[in-house]
């Protein structure tokens, strides 16, 4: 569990591995910060039992572990681990996807999504929802669904590389007010 106003600078060479709940809860006016500077590694949940939550945090800079043994690409990874994330930003992702999530139910609501090199939010064999969030300056795909279920409302996305939203392999996708 990570407190509000608690800033973490992630500087070495590892990957932060979560095997259960991650729990960041900030505050509107006291954010949680999770920046990665020299070389430091983003953060995997992995097979957690019971979800996640993460509100009004910001993760800057999170780079994936590009290790051949883990293959992760998100600064911020959830697999098999259900997640909610509100009120939340991701900024400055130099990873292949600043979120990823595979194999994991998700909710995303009122979250901003800001100077990504690739994907902002790659989506693999999850569902769930992403509400009243805003995409501006991604790289790639601002939304990257593969093998999903996955209902978008009120998105915003403003200069994408590729696509806004990609939707392959057998996905679907419900959306509204894009």
């Amino acid at each position: 569990i990570i407190s509000p106003g608690v800033k973490i600078n992630l500087e070495d060479e590892g990957l932060i591995l979560v095997k259960g709940p991650l729990i960041m809860k900030g505050e509107k006016l006291n954010k949680i910060q999770i920046n990665s500077s020299n070389g430091g590694k983003g953060i995997l949940v992995l097979n957690s039992s019971e979800p996640s939550l993460i509100s009004n945090s910001i993760f800057k800079g999170l780079r994936a572990n590009t290790t051949s043994s883990t293959n992760i690409t998100g600064g911020l990874s959830f697999y098999n681990s259900s997640v909610e994330i509100h009120n939340s930003e991701f900024r400055e992702s130099p990873s292949e996807d600043a979120l990823n999530l595979v194999r994991s139910p998700f909710l995303i609501t009122n979250s901003y999504f800001l100077d990504v090199f690739s994907d902002a939010i790659d989506v693999d064999f999850s569902n769930g929802k992403i509400q009243n969030s805003i995409f501006k300056n991604i790289g790639n795909d601002a939304i990257d669904i593969s093998g999903a279920e996955v209902s978008i409302n009120d998105i915003n996305i403003k200069s994408s590389g590729d696509k806004a939203i990609s939707v392959g392999e057998s996905s679907k996708l419900y959306a509204k007010n894009i």
